[in-house]
């Protein structure tokens, strides 16, 4: 291999030349892509509530209604004038007081009588009355004397030894055949029996009037009774037709 040959001497270095102008701007690049969407941040806490606002103002009271006229006061009636009065009279001279008479001397006491004899004792009294009564209207065809659907009237007495008694049947009564008659008569049980006849009955005939109930009574002066507890019962029967019968009584005094 040649020999190296020694190095040059390097050259003085040259002056930096004048900087350029700026080229123009180069297009705008590409827009790269969207980034993903961050995390939904925590929501944040709920403010406390506000002060509630002041009352609104109270409305206007409304006009007052109007009043009403007065009515006319009526003229006060003329006062009467007041009578004089009379003069007082003189008062009289008091009396002189008369003087008091002398006091009688007593007189002397008679001798008591005699007592008198006791009278007789009079004949004993009867023992009380009785009475009885039934005010339904009620009715019979039955021809012998019979009960209605309402037993009696009913009285019950004591009679005494006489035997003797007053007996009184009342009632309205009253027949549907013109030609019938009603009868209201007593059976009489207890100390003494007997049964009803038409010869102690308050009897009814109908005639032209069969429509009215005729109020009517017959009292019957009853001998020869047992002494003793005895009740004397209303009966009734009717020669025919449909009697009726209402307002019923009867009464039982005994006698002496």
């Amino acid at each position: 291999m040649g020999a190296t040959g020694s190095k040059g001497t390097t050259g003085a270095k040259g002056t930096t030349g004048a900087q350029g102008t700026t080229g123009a701007q180069g297009p705008a690049g590409a827009k790269g892509p969207t980034g993903s969407t961050g995390a939904v941040g925590v929501k944040g806490v709920t403010g406390a509530q506000g002060v509630a606002g002041p009352a609104g103002a109270k409305g206007p009271t409304g006009p007052k209604g109007a009043t009403g006229a007065k009515g006319v006061t009526g003229s006060k009636g003329v006062t009467g004038s007041k009578g004089a009065t009379g003069s007082k009279g003189a008062t009289g001279a008091k009396g002189a007081t008369g003087s008091k008479g002398a006091t009688g001397a007593k007189g002397a006491t008679g001798s008591k009588g005699a007592t008198g004899s006791k009278g007789a004792t009079g004949a004993a009294g009867t023992a009380g009355s009785a009475g009885g009564s039934v005010t339904t209207s009620e009715t019979t065809t039955s021809t012998t004397y019979a009960d209605l659907a309402t037993v009696g009237p009913s009285a019950t007495v004591t009679i005494p030894a006489s035997g003797n008694a007053l007996v009184i049947v009342t009632a309205s009564a009253t027949n549907n055949t013109s030609t019938a008659s009603a009868l209201m008569g007593f059976a009489v049980s207890g100390a003494t029996t007997q049964a009803a006849v038409d010869a102690k009955a308050f009897v009814v005939k109908s005639g032209g009037n069969q429509a009215i109930l005729v109020q009517g009574s017959a009292t019957y002066y009853v001998t020869g009774l047992t002494a003793g507890s005895t009740t004397f019962t209303a009966k009734y029967k009717v020669s025919s037709g449909t009697g009726t019968f209402a307002n019923r009584q009867i009464v039982v005094v005994p006698l002496p």
